[in-house]
């Protein structure tokens, strides 16, 4: 089976790494995946003048032209709505930040055109918790839809089909209309090209990509892969450690006690990880002024802290 991944870098961060740990733990379920890691030109020269460790992973890195002006961001969003056209065959997409925990060549024998698993584990029909995180994006977008089903795009399956190439492209001309160095998102243009095709992508059991963060605590004994969302500081999920990644692009290669984490990938939790049973401290938790509490708490952390 054929996998994607996308990575642009100038070494300011540590997603080089991230995509080098994800990869690793592919390879050790899958050991005959066939990795490909898409990049632009600045990213290409980088990886390769500083022989990164990502290159021992990948099966080839291929660079592809990006609009120069274009941030890191950018061109990562750029790649990902575009990388349907540089590939034959079918192929899977997975987001850097993410560890696969399972093998995935089942996923070969799908017979849809496209499959993704519900963003937050959850349908977005009647849902004001999903509708409260996703609708504002949408607004700001400017795409004005109101979608029956939104899907997370961390893992993207994909045939080589013409129904796969019209998503991908209807998704990039969304994408292109509204996006912007400070508003980049791929997802919002993903879930309009399926809002606009009459929702043409199949759903995936959760399994294959449980948001551990959020709402994915019923897949995680079963999880096929594990996405930790690289944007959530101070994680409870081991694997998502800043310093696990500092040490990596120190030694140039997986720590041993690292990969017997990859192993066990689905109990690498922090001692005081906590599971928040409780109905109405749930919707606390997903309240607004809980949100501005937690924004405000990081400010002033500090003067918030006995020690």
């Amino acid at each position: 089976m054929t996998f994607i991944y996308v990575v642009t870098t100038d070494g300011n961060n540590y997603l080089e790494e991230q995509a080098y740990l994800s990869q690793c733990s592919l390879k050790y379920f899958n050991p005959d995946a066939k990795i490909y890691t898409l990049t632009d030109q600045d990213t290409f020269e980088y990886l390769n003048k500083k022989q990164d460790c990502l290159l021992k992973k990948t099966s080839e890195l291929i660079k592809t032209d990006c609009p120069p002006e274009f941030t890191m961001k950018q061109r990562s969003r750029f790649l990902k709505l575009t990388m349907r056209e540089y590939f034959n065959g079918n192929f899977i997409f997975i987001d850097s930040d993410t560890i696969v925990c399972e093998v995935l060549s089942e996923l070969e024998d799908l017979s849809c055109s496209v499959a993704m698993v519900y963003d937050l584990h959850i349908p977005y029909k009647n849902n004001l918790f999903l509708q409260g995180k996703t609708s504002a994006k949408i607004r700001k977008s400017k795409l004005n839809y109101e979608p029956e089903k939104y899907f997370n795009s961390g893992l993207i399956y994909t045939k080589d089909d013409e129904i796969s190439h019209t998503f991908f492209r209807e998704a990039f001309n969304a994408w292109k209309s509204y996006q912007s160095k400070d508003f980049c998102i791929d997802q919002v243009a993903f879930n309009f090209a399926n809002h606009k095709m009459n929702y043409i992508i199949k759903e995936l059991d959760g399994i294959y990509n449980c948001q551990v963060t959020e709402n994915g605590l019923r897949y995680i004994s079963a999880a096929k892969m594990i996405h930790y969302f690289s944007s959530t500081k101070n994680a409870s999920f081991l694997l998502a450690d800043k310093d696990i990644l500092k040490e990596i692009r120190s030694i140039k290669q997986i720590p041993e006690n690292v990969l017997k984490m990859i192993e066990k990938s689905r109990s690498c939790f922090r001692e005081n990880a906590i599971i928040i049973s409780d109905v109405n401290a749930i919707k606390v938790y997903n309240s607004l002024p809980f949100r501005v509490l937690q924004k405000l708490y990081k400010i002033k952390s500090k003067a918030w802290r006995k020690n």
